[in-house]
């Protein structure tokens, strides 16, 4: 019984040794975390997530908070970094121990400027120094009071959450310090981030390991990026966080190359915080990382991450979005808006999925029941369809597993059949009664004429319009006292004296381009 317990045991631990490796689980590839952090892993570029954990759970940013900043301020900024702004007495609102990009009231800097000192060094001074100007030129108001022109921001910085499609984010100010209405999500965060990388100043601001400048009033600067994955050696790290980390030697070992642009966030009540993102061919990735314990476990983390999503994942294209997926045949539509309709997607729709297990993924066409109802090899319409309306999902599984939903979307309007379209169809049905009408009437039209020609011909005449040379003489004599036979008065009455060998109608024949009737009589035997 022993024995026979030990083979069970070890086929199982065989089976999930085999399966464990031949499956590459995302789970066993990515890097642990704690229990209390909240991460999400996003694929911009098709809106997947390569890992999540608390993903929709409230937290707090700290000065990832920034990216937001920066985002908001480019609205207003993209076309006049080289502009000049004067630092004012914001900057004397922040807690005297915070981060700092150490700026000077009544010193003056372009945007430019500001934007590196408010990413690398996570300078709050920097934020607030661009949320209340950008507050200014958003009221058009340079003389708008200090907290006003702050409170303008923080709306601007809300409204954007907004646009976003966000409904777990809210802020209360620019720089990420803690407040009980400051939060947001490890997803949510993830999507701001996707779009602050989005806009080509902001990218390659976070993404430069160092950057130097002089103030209007000669105050030089050298700041170093607070992101220790795009710095390839410990010389390049700010003296505060090797200090920090115990960096000993040359080399950074939290080096990736294949890291892009990042931001950093702490505080007591936030914990280690980390925006990351990454590229490698055609792949990248945007992490967030919440709440971890200490900065060599977060950029462990954020290191092994890059490594598993940039190499170990790869796309399928479902749909290139420039025509439509799908396309069937309607019924019960409106006879003036055709009898078919067409599905497609807005731009690329593809999954991002374990390159391993690419081949368990498949797509199917559902459509919105309370506009379609699907019938064998068509739909049927239900109500309504504008021009751009969603109508249906392609929903992509693995295996028999609901991953997602991707929208699709049609190109027309259409309306189910409607009074007009019955008033059509009863003109039309009309017209059809009409010409069979027509039609009934002209063959027996023709039918009497060709009656009335007969007769003519077996009593002895000759018939108007036809040439007597066309007329087919009689090769015998008629028998006397034989009288005619009766006419049919058929085509069926025909097809029996032909079987009879009475006369019938006569024989038509072409002459000249025209029917002429060669006619002849016929003697009863």
């Amino acid at each position: 019984m022993i024995k026979r317990q030990n083979r069970v045991a070890m086929a199982t631990l065989l089976l999930f040794l085999i399966l464990f490796i031949s499956t590459g689980s995302v789970l066993a590839a990515m890097p642990s975390f704690g229990s209390g952090e909240g991460v999400y892993l996003l694929d911009p570029d098709t809106g997947d997530a390569f890992a999540k954990q608390n993903e929709d759970s409230r937290y707090n940013p700290a000065s990832t908070t920034k990216l937001m900043t920066a985002l908001v301020a480019m609205d207003y900024i993209n076309n006049r970094l080289s502009e000049g702004v004067t630092v004012g007495e914001e900057i004397t609102q922040i807690d005297a121990d915070s981060s700092v990009a150490d700026l000077a009231v009544g010193d003056t800097y372009t945007w430019e400027q500001l934007l590196y000192g408010l990413l690398l060094p996570s300078g709050n001074d920097a934020a607030m120094t661009i949320a209340v100007n950008i507050g200014r030129l958003a009221q058009n108001d340079p003389a708008l009071e200090t907290n006003a022109a702050l409170d303008v921001f923080v709306g601007l910085m809300n409204k954007k959450a907004g646009d976003l499609g966000l409904t777990k984010t809210h802020f209360a100010n620019p720089h990420g310090l803690v407040d009980a209405n400051h939060y947001t999500t490890p997803k949510e965060m993830a999507q701001i981030a996707g779009a602050a990388f989005g806009v080509s100043t902001i990218n390659t601001v976070a993404s430069t390991p160092s950057y130097t400048c002089v103030s209007g009033n000669g105050q030089a600067h050298e700041w170093e990026n607070s992101n220790i994955l795009i710095h390839q050696t410990v010389s390049e790290i700010s003296s505060s966080q090797v200090a920090a980390m115990n960096l000993t030697g040359t080399e950074n070992p939290y080096y990736n190359p294949n890291a892009k642009g990042g931001k950093t966030g702490y505080d007591e009540a936030a914990g280690r915080c980390l925006v990351f993102s990454g590229q490698s061919g055609e792949m990248h990735l945007v992490g967030v990382i919440f709440k971890a314990s200490d900065q060599r476990g977060i950029y462990s983390q954020a290191d092994g991450a890059l490594d598993t999503a940039l190499k170990d994942y790869s796309h399928i294209l479902w749909s290139d979005g420039q025509s439509p997926y799908v396309k069937t045949m309607v019924s019960f539509a409106s006879i003036l808006d055709g009898f078919s309709i067409s599905a497609s997607t807005k731009g690329e729709a593809a999954s991002t999925v374990l390159t391993t297990a690419k081949d368990s993924y498949s797509v199917q066409v559902k459509w919105d029941s309370s506009l379609l109802s699907e019938k064998g090899n068509h739909v049927r319409i239900l109500a309504p369809i504008t021009e751009g309306q969603q109508i249906g999902t392609l929903d992509v599984y693995s295996g028999s597993t609901y991953i997602k939903g991707i929208p699709l979307y049609t190109d027309r309007a259409m309306s189910p059949l409607g009074w007009v379209d019955y008033l059509i169809m009863g003109g039309v049905l009309l017209l059809v009664v009409l010409l069979i009408v027509v039609l009934v009437r002209h063959r027996r039209k023709k039918w009497n004429q060709a009656v009335y020609n007969m007769r003519r011909a077996e009593a002895g005449y000759h018939f108007e319009g036809i040439k007597e040379a066309e007329m087919e003489a009689p090769k015998e004599p008629p028998v006397e006292d034989e009288g005619l036979a009766p006419l049919p008065k058929s085509f069926l009455d025909m097809e029996a004296a032909e079987s009879e060998g009475r006369p019938s109608m006569p024989l038509r024949a072409r002459l000249g381009g025209k029917t002429r009737y060669r006619l002849k009589r016929i003697r009863r035997k």
